[in-house]
């Protein structure tokens, strides 16, 4: 019986590092659901809270946000294929990437969408390309939106830089769910 322990135990070891090994790889991607750190970011008034999924498939990028104040919440989620030029239908109403009231998406409006990644998917960049309209002008607006993984995993940093802002980048700071 001794020797079966022997060679149970190491094979049980080996085990249990590789199954350690694949959980962690999995943390050290942007892959995931990530919930804003309300205090470490940008204000994103009127909303008080803002979550984000990010999943990778055969069909590309699932990019998934939901932001929502109370009871009352918006969600915007497409996918797209990386590398590609992707035309995504908007639905029409409130622009919910917007802190300031009285700007919205036109009806029938389309964005486009590029999306890349490197640093074995540490890194994201989502570019989209926003039909707008106000009671004073219909214009679009460029958002470049950079997904950063913090060096443990355990964060994700988002830099959005839009031609509507001539001052500092929005900066966001993400913990994951």
């Amino acid at each position: 019986m001794y020797p079966l322990v022997r060679i149970t135990f190491p094979t049980l070891l080996a085990a249990f590092c590789v199954a350690l090994l694949a959980n962690n790889s999995a943390a050290q991607t942007v892959d995931g659901n990530w919930i804003l750190k309300v205090d470490a970011s940008t204000d994103i008034d009127p909303w008080r809270e803002w979550k984000i999924d990010i999943s990778f498939d055969e069909e590309g990028l699932t990019l998934d946000r939901i932001w929502s104040a109370g009871r009352y919440s918006q969600r915007d989620s497409f996918t797209v294929a990386v590398g590609e030029i992707n035309e995504i239908s908007i639905r029409p109403g409130k622009w919910m990437d917007q802190v300031y009231i009285g700007v919205f998406v036109p009806l029938n409006a389309t964005r486009t969408i590029v999306a890349a990644v490197s640093d074995e998917r540490r890194q994201m960049t989502v570019t989209a390309i926003v039909p707008l309209q106000s009671a004073q002008i219909d214009t679009t607006v460029t958002i470049t939106s950079e997904y950063i993984l913090t060096e443990d995993g355990a964060g994700l940093i988002l830099t959005e830089r839009r031609s509507s802002r001539s001052g500092a980048p929005l900066r966001y700071i993400f913990k994951r769910e």
